[in-house]
């Protein structure tokens, strides 16, 4: 009996041995030994093809893994906004969680330097930087999210988001904890597009629509371009037509009266008919150009008359209506106007995509 009591006993020493030894050589995890599953390292991640997710020791089961790397990629592709002007507007938020035992130093602050490490060596979104990192350390009992810049979700919102789940975790229900953490991510995103009464203003570098000019403040009435043509084509065919009137009609009228001047003058001297004869020609000589040239002067008082009113109607306007149409080419909206708001097909804003730095939020539940 002694014999089998030692024997007994020597056994629990070995495996209480191998029990410390490997309990004492756990891996310590941080951002330069873990596994990147979006490179090609998928399998030390325990996964099958490139992924979004790692879980180099095994805490998750198979299907616990895949349902958290397809709600990774589904979070790009519910926060994706289709009524965008540009890609990086248009483009969803990527996420990336890597799920371990303990991490070096085991401290909160030691997972926001690992979280924040891995965003950068990962670089998972370098054109936009609209994509986050997760780590979950079970046996430090840490979680954080490290945050691109232009993430809508800021550091205080990812630590309520954590402070909301926080019991989930502490019960070991890892895979539900981060699904609503993705849930409530998305959720939070979404809500800052506002509908367009009442939404923010958009940033200025996206488009804004132009305004329509209300009915009081349209153009006034300008004459067409044919309408100062068309004197200017008619009035050769008009003085061709009054020269020909001119010599038809009043030539023989004018032989006449100088006929009657040169002969029959009432002292009937030859000199002073001779002398009449010559005003007569003299008469003649000048008439047409002097019909000429009230014909020309009346047509130019015409066309002047035609100008002058016009510009005396756009006048009536005042100045306040040329500011207006000025304004109006120039996308003017008034001098206290804001950009309005960016709709699109859904009649939704763009959620923000300011630039704003943090290192994110978590927490812990010891």
């Amino acid at each position: 009996m002694g014999t089998a009591a030692f024997k007994n006993f020597s056994q629990l020493l070995v495996i209480a041995f191998f029990a410390n030894l490997i309990l004492g050589q756990r891996v310590e995890w941080d951002a330069t030994n873990i596994p990147n599953p979006t490179a090609g390292d998928f399998k030390r991640c325990n996964m099958k093809t490139t992924s979004s997710i790692c879980d180099p020791d095994g805490i998750l089961n198979e299907q616990q893994r895949y349902r958290i790397n397809h709600e990774l990629f589904q979070l790009e592709a519910r926060t994706r906004q289709t009524q965008a002007a540009d890609y990086c507007q248009k483009k969803g938020i990527t996420a990336a969680a890597a799920i371990v035992r303990h991490i070096r130093g085991g401290t909160e602050q030691a997972a926001k330097e690992m979280a924040n490490a891995i965003l950068r060596n990962w670089s998972l979104d370098q054109q936009c930087k609209k994509s986050v990192v997760i780590v979950l350390a079970t046996d430090d009992k840490r979680f954080w999210v490290a945050r691109d810049d232009r993430v809508p979700v800021y550091a205080n919102e990812f630590t309520e988001i954590f402070s909301n789940e926080k019991q989930l975790f502490a019960t070991g229900k890892y895979d539900q904890g981060l699904l609503n953490v993705l849930q409530n991510t998305r959720q939070k995103a979404l809500s800052k597009q506002q509908t367009s009464e009442g939404g923010p203003a958009v940033q200025p570098n996206q488009p804004v629509p132009q305004p329509v000019p209300p009915p009081s403040q349209k153009k006034g009435f300008r004459i067409p371009i044919w309408m100062w043509l068309l004197p200017l084509l008619l009035l050769p065919l008009l003085c061709c037509c009054c020269c020909i009137c001119y010599c038809c009609c009043c030539r023989g009228k004018s032989r006449g009266n100088a006929e009657y001047v040169a002969g029959q003058g009432p002292t009937g001297d030859r000199s002073q008919g001779t002398a009449g004869a010559a005003n007569a020609g003299g008469n003649r000589r000048s008439g047409l150009p002097n019909f000429l040239s009230n014909v020309g002067a009346a047509g130019l008082g015409t066309l002047a008359t035609q100008f002058l009113s016009n510009r005396f109607r756009r006048g009536n306007q005042g100045p306040a209506a040329g500011n207006d149409r000025a304004a109006y080419h120039a996308g003017h909206q008034g001098g206290d106007a804001r950009y309005a708001p960016a709709s699109g097909e859904e009649g939704k804003n763009l959620y923000p995509s300011i630039v704003v730095q943090d290192q994110g939020g978590g927490g812990s539940w010891k």
